[in-house]
C-alpha cells in the first residue's frame, strides 16, 4: 500500500486504527457488562456521538499520536529530498541517521529513571512537544547544520515518546 499510495495511506490507515480502536472499546464495555451483570447507567450502550463527547480527550490524544507518527515517517521517509534541498547529499543523510539513532538511545536507557521522577503526563507532553519542534525547525532549515540542530531533537521525542506510550 505504501509503495502504491505513498504516504497518504498512512493518515487513512490511522484514522481506521482508531475508528477500530474506538469500536473495540464498546465492544469490551459491552462484554464486561454482559459478564457481570452490573450494567449502571454509565455503562449502557450509548450513541457514538455521546462516547466521542464523554470521552473527548482520549480521541484527540489518539489523532495526536497518529498525527506525531505521521509526521515522523514523512520526514524519515524524505529525509533524503530535504537533505538534497538544502544542498548535502546521501552522505549527509546517514550521517545524520546514525546521529539521531546514537542520541537515542541515551534517552531511552534513562527513560525508566525519568518515568519514576517526572510525570508520564508531563514526559508525554514534553516529548510530542519536541516532536512539533522539531518538524517547524525541519520546514525552516536552511542548511545542513540547521538540520543537524532540528534531528538532534528526535533525541527528545522519539524514545521518550515510545517510553511513555508502552509504559
Amino acid at each position: 500500500l505504501a509503495l502504491e499510495y505513498g504516504v497518504k495511506i498512512i493518515m487513512a490507515i490511522g484514522a481506521i486504527l482508531i475508528a477500530l480502536l474506538i469500536i473495540v472499546v464498546h465492544l469490551i464495555q459491552k462484554i464486561i457488562g454482559n459478564i457481570d451483570n452490573t450494567n449502571t447507567s454509565r455503562d449502557a450502550d450509548i450513541p457514538f456521538g455521546l462516547f466521542l463527547k464523554r470521552h473527548f480527550l482520549f480521541v484527540i490524544l489518539c489523532a495526536s499520536v497518529v498525527l506525531i507518527f505521521y509526521s515522523n515517517c514523512i520526514t524519515s521517509t524524505y529525509l533524503l529530498q530535504i537533505v538534497d534541498r538544502i544542498g548535502g547529499d546521501s552522505s549527509d543523510m546517514g550521517k545524520m541517521l546514525g546521529f539521531m539513532a546514537s542520541y537515542e538511545v541515551i534517552p531511552m536507557v534513562l527513560s525508566p529513571l525519568l518515568m519514576k521522577k517526572i510525570s508520564k503526563k508531563f514526559l508525554a507532553s514534553f516529548s510530542a512537544s519536541c516532536f512539533v519542534l522539531k518538524i517547524a525547525v525541519i520546514a525552516l532549515c536552511q542548511d545542513i547544520s540547521s538540520l543537524y540542530l532540528a534531528q538532534s531533537l528526535q533525541m527528545l521525542g522519539f524514545p521518550l515518546f515510545m517510553a511513555v506510550m508502552v509504559s
